[in-house]
Parts: C-alpha cells; structure tokens; sequence
C-alpha cells in the first residue's frame, strides 16, 4: 500500500534520532508520508525518496524531498548518489515484501556496503496482498519472518501483532 502503518511511525523516526541521521534515503516512497515527519521531526535534514509507481507522486509532498527519483529500486545507482551525498540512513518501510527473496538480500546487500543504519518495516504475518490501485508493484512476493531478520543480524526495534521494525548498523 503507499501508506504505511501508525505503529511503525513512532518507532522509526526515534531510530532515526537515535542515530542522529541527518541525510535519509526512502526507498518506496508511496505517498510520502515520512516525507513531512521527516521534515519536522529532524530539522536541516537531506530527505532522497525513490518510487517506482508514477501516480503515486500526485500525493507525495513537494517540499518534503531534496531529491525524489521514479525509478526501481533494484536498478537505483546507489553508488552514484552515496557518492554525492553522504547518506546516514535507509528506510524500507513496506518495502521488503514486495521483492523476492533473491532480489531482496541483493538490495540489502547493496545498501549495506554504503550506509550506515538500514530501517526495515515488514509485516510479520501472513499477509498476502495483490495489486492495488492500479499498481502491480503492490503485490507481496515474500513472507518475511523475523528469525529471517535476525539471521541477517537486524535486530528488532518494535513489533505488534502485524508489523515489525526492524534495524541494522553497518561497517560503513
């Protein structure tokens, strides 16, 4: 869906503050409703989103994101943007499960040479879901489960009966 959860907002952004991350990537944007927590919650930060879905940009807010791309995540040039940016912080937020294993872990694998703190947000049931609105992209590809996080050495921030936070400092 291209908004997310109440209960995960809270836990993120005290990890974002946690970690005093300044300059965040968003990977599924959807509607952008970090975009504005973001914006007030941590002040002077570098907020960069990434969408695949183009109508969903009708809702994301404009003044929210210094840089705000429409393309899949699994082709994004991360080391082009760490490059130019120095970011602190990766939210997947809802975003896992709409991969497959393999490209999922490539993901993971690739951000975690290059930033410091990756933010995950899954759900932690079963949970099948299909398009919506139009968007194919939607549709749940993997059942996450928790022990598949703490296998690759996130540790869990919150959970409830639905959705589980999830966070991992890197050696980058």
């Amino acid at each position: 869906m291209p908004i997310s959860a109440n209960s995960n907002k809270k836990p993120v952004m005290d990890l974002l503050k946690r970690f005093n991350a300044k300059s965040i990537l968003e990977l599924g944007v959807g509607h952008g409703h970090f975009g504005p927590k973001i914006r007030i919650e941590i002040p002077g930060s570098y907020l960069v989103g990434v969408e695949i879905f183009k109508p969903y940009f009708e809702k994301i807010p404009s003044n929210c994101y210094k840089e705000l791309y429409n393309q899949d995540i699994r082709k994004f040039d991360y080391e082009e943007l760490c490059n130019r940016v120095n970011i602190q912080a990766v939210l997947l937020i809802d975003v896992l499960e709409h991969l497959c294993l393999n490209d999922a872990l490539e993901l993971l694998t690739k951000l975690e040479t290059r930033i410091a703190l990756i933010i995950i947000c899954v759900p932690i049931i079963d949970y099948p879901q299909g398009e919506f609105m139009g968007n194919e992209w939607e549709e749940h590809k993997h059942q996450w489960k928790k022990q598949d996080l703490f296998d690759l050495n996130f540790s869990l921030d919150f959970s409830d009966e639905q959705i589980g936070v999830f966070f991992k400092e890197t050696k980058k």
